[in-house]
């Protein structure tokens, strides 16, 4: 997990926020379901 930031918040310094870890896994999935739907769907057309 190097690749979260460490900062102090509510749960002290160092600790990750539940609202950023929420909000970020809500967007990666988005995004991520978004762009699988669009390809698969194109390549169905396509066929």
């Amino acid at each position: 997990e190097a690749w979260r930031l460490r900062a102090v918040n509510d749960h002290g310094m160092g600790k990750p926020s539940d609202e950023v870890g929420v909000l970020e896994a809500e967007v990666s999935l988005d995004l991520a379901e978004g762009e699988v739907v669009e390809e698969s769907d194109s390549g169905i057309d396509g066929a």
